[in-house]
């Protein structure tokens, strides 16, 4: 009793205990003993906590115990809960370990790619270092013939100007040298003619007046023909194309104009000859031979 009564935290039922415990023990007849242990029973009594405020106390902490098993069930399962997601944090920690890990070794991979890219770069940098200059000199060449190749333009462009009035030249050149082919031809037959005549009519009468008038005719038409191929040689060196460049008035290397230019020089010997006799011949009265 001594050792459960002073205690405070000491429940009803412990006292009630306690109290059927005392009142079975056996108790002294004497008087004097009897009240001294009833002095200390109502001492101790006195000093015993008041029943209902313990009761109204216990009750505060049964509600308190209450509440606070109520909230370490819901901690319980709030850590039941956590567990689960540590467990899945866990698993996510690990695989993002193992993504970093691959993450690491592609990054290892990629530096040693870049490194290597790097020297490639480092490389060609200094190939493409003279091949810039190459290029820069090139351009500038480029530019050069740029300008040349306008200008061969513009020279190709006044050469067919020059080639398009060469060719209407070279047209009327020819015309012109057809024309003076025919009158060739035209002499030709004339002195036929005149030759046929002179060899039939000895006597200088009219009829002899007129084959000299035709001579004379004839010489005026080819010294006409001589003035055109003149003409055409002028024409021929401006054009530059060497068609009528021969010395003498026209290309000698024409078999038409070659044998016309024998056969008239010729003529012209002959006659001159004969005019000088005809001349000499009607100043004495005489005959003409031709």
């Amino acid at each position: 009793m001594d050792g459960c009564l002073p205690d405070s935290d000491t429940d009803a039922a412990t006292i009630q205990e306690v109290s059927e415990a005392v009142l079975a023990l056996w108790l002294p007849t004497d008087s004097a003993t009897v009240l001294r242990k009833m002095n200390e029973v109502q001492a101790i009594a006195a000093r015993l906590p008041n029943v209902d405020l313990v009761l109204s106390q216990t009750k505060q902490d049964i509600a308190r115990a209450q509440r606070l098993q109520v909230e370490a069930e819901k901690a319980r399962s709030r850590a039941h809960a956590v567990e689960g997601q540590v467990e899945d944090v866990v698993g996510n920690l690990r695989q993002g370990t193992v993504a970093l890990q691959e993450a690491q070794d592609t990054m290892q991979g990629t530096s040693r790619s870049l490194r290597l890219l790097q020297e490639r770069v480092a490389e060609v940098q200094q190939v493409l270092g003279p091949a810039e200059g190459l290029v820069a000199g090139m351009s500038l060449q480029l530019g050069d013939l740029r300008a040349r190749m306008e200008e061969l333009s513009r020279r190709a462009r006044l050469q067919q100007e020059q080639v398009a009035r060469a060719q209407q030249l070279t047209e009327g050149a020819k015309q012109r040298a057809l024309s003076a082919q025919e009158g060739f031809e035209r002499i030709k037959q004339k002195y036929a003619e005149l030759k046929d005549q002179l060899g039939r009519s000895p006597m200088l009468g009219a009829q002899g007046s007129r084959i000299l008038s035709v001579k004379t005719e004839a010489e005026e038409l080819f010294g006409e023909t001589m003035e055109m191929m003149d003409r055409m040689k002028g024409e021929g060196a401006e054009l530059g194309l060497g068609l009528l460049g021969t010395p003498g008035g026209f290309d000698r290397t024409s078999p038409t104009l070659s044998h016309g230019f024998g056969t008239w020089e010729a003529i012209n010997d002959r006659e001159k000859e004969k005019q000088r006799r005809r001349v000499r011949g009607v100043g004495t009265g005489g005959k003409v031979r031709f």
